[in-house]
């Protein structure tokens, strides 16, 4: 920057443009959201509020920690860095994916001031702005000690490797789950999806709905499954479902002992779809959720919101631009996701492999992959025996069965038979046992179950 424009800046004074700042402080980035959110400005950093150079040592170090300041917000907010002598600089344009935050809040420019925005101002600034983003506003008016699961949070961490010894309240808004107001933390609402106490009760339509259909319309239900627990657990309890419903084929490879099941559809494809779904789908969408439907021949796993609104159809498959940013980073965390636009190919790889057909992809509202299955004779008579047997045995009759065959099975390998969760099977052996039709003999391990005739 030349000397004419820096004492241009300097005679202008603090205004909606512009704001003068002695060093590096906590609120810069507050700053740099706040003119995001607004129209843009410059923030000169070694100038006092009164106009007075002070300059600042050392500016390629200050450079580098505005830079990761701008890059934590939520979303990454690109600066130009320029200097005059020992003044820098910083010069942020109006944002193209408003609204913006850091980790202690939303705010905008008022006046000469940055403002801290409120639950109703965030949501008034959106809808002015023309667009929303779900993921990142506050769940609701209550602190978030009443309303999110420690237990969760707890596996999360180990999950991710992150440092256990942080306070949870710094975790959640280092994660972009919670932000702090005047009322306490606040979770946001990709916050209370991940560590939120049953968040279905409380958000509408946020869980996954699964169906298994006789035939190959929706008209006979056979079973149907809602899981309306926290996404992670969403995910898991729906393999569970597709594992129990779906067809198994058997191989003995030649020279090796041990058979290989084979199921009609790969797992790992069908895992890559679902967390695709609960990823990407438009939760601001009222009246719909992620389905998963099993026909006779195919598998449909659907989501809310078609393509991202950034994203060209000629650019599905090899670009990935994730609608909901927040939470993409927190499957990406978990391993879930890589965040490179792979999954769609992996999909694809992992059906072509397998020998299936490619997977079908179609969005308009929904988004929705479509698997065929291989149909021969003896997979419609699995099929078919495998439907009969669903609609008529209960599930603690399902766990009696199993226990008879195999009197050392564990909850567990019951969740993966039946297709229920393990809370879901222990709620149900407790109600046997109650009923004194099963007995549990020894230890928990070492142990096993009797039958009481």
């Amino acid at each position: 920057m030349d000397k004419q424009t820096f004492d241009l800046l300097l005679s202008e004074g603090e205004g909606f443009h512009l704001e003068y700042k002695e060093g590096i402080s906590k609120d810069l980035s507050s700053e740099i959201v706040a003119f995001a959110n607004g129209r843009g400005g410059k923030i000169l950093v070694g100038v006092t509020d009164t106009g007075k150079v002070k300059g600042i040592p050392d500016k390629n170090k200050i450079k580098s920690q505005i830079q990761d300041i701008a890059r934590n917000c939520e979303p990454s907010i690109p600066v130009i860095l320029s200097d005059y002598k020992n003044v820098i600089i910083i010069t942020i344009h109006e944002g193209k994916d408003k609204p913006y935050q850091c980790k202690s809040g939303f705010y905008t420019r008022i006046g000469p001031n940055s403002q801290k925005l409120n639950r109703d101002e965030i949501i008034s600034f959106i809808h002015n702005e023309g667009h929303i983003r779900w993921e990142i506003l506050p769940y609701s008016d209550f602190p978030s000690k009443h309303i999110y699961e420690k237990n969760l949070l707890k596996k999360y961490i180990q999950k991710t490797g992150l440092s256990s010894t942080l306070p949870d309240d710094l975790t959640l808004c280092n994660l972009h789950c919670a932000i702090p107001d005047e009322k306490g933390l606040q979770l946001t609402n990709a916050g209370y999806l991940f560590f939120g106490k049953l968040p279905e009760l409380a958000m509408t339509n946020t869980g996954i709905t699964c169906g298994l259909y006789k035939g190959t319309v929706k008209r006979h239900i056979i079973d149907r499954k809602d899981f309306q627990e926290d996404i992670l657990t969403n995910i898991e309890n729906t393999m569970v479902f597709l594992k129990r419903v779906i067809n198994i084929r058997y191989e003995l490879p030649y020279g090796e002992l041990q058979r290989k099941d084979i199921p009609e559809i790969p797992y790992d494809a069908l895992r890559e779809a679902i967390i695709n779904a609960v990823t990407h789908r438009d939760y601001s969408v009222s009246g719909a959720c992620t389905m998963v439907e099993v026909f006779d021949d195919r598998i449909e796993i659907s989501n809310p919101g078609g393509l991202s609104p950034s994203l060209k159809p000629e650019e599905f498959g090899k670009k990935s631009v994730p609608r909901n940013q927040v939470i993409a980073e927190m499957m990406m965390r978990v391993g879930h996701i890589e965040k490179m636009g792979t999954g769609i190919k992996k999909m694809r790889d992992l059906c072509e492999e397998a020998g299936n057909p490619e997977p079908e992809f179609e969005f308009g509202g929904f988004f929705t992959v479509i698997f065929k299955k291989v149909i021969s004779p003896e997979t419609t008579q699995k099929s078919e025996e495998k439907t009969a047997e669903k609609s008529k045995e209960k599930t603690a009759d399902k766990i009696i069965r199993f226990m008879r065959g195999n009197p050392e099975i564990t909850t567990e390998e019951l969740s993966n038979e039946i297709g229920i969760s393990v809370s879901g099977i222990e709620k149900q052996i407790a109600k046997l046992k109650k009923q004194a039709k099963i007995k549990r003999m020894g230890a928990d391990k070492g142990g096993h179950w009797e039958i009481v005739e």
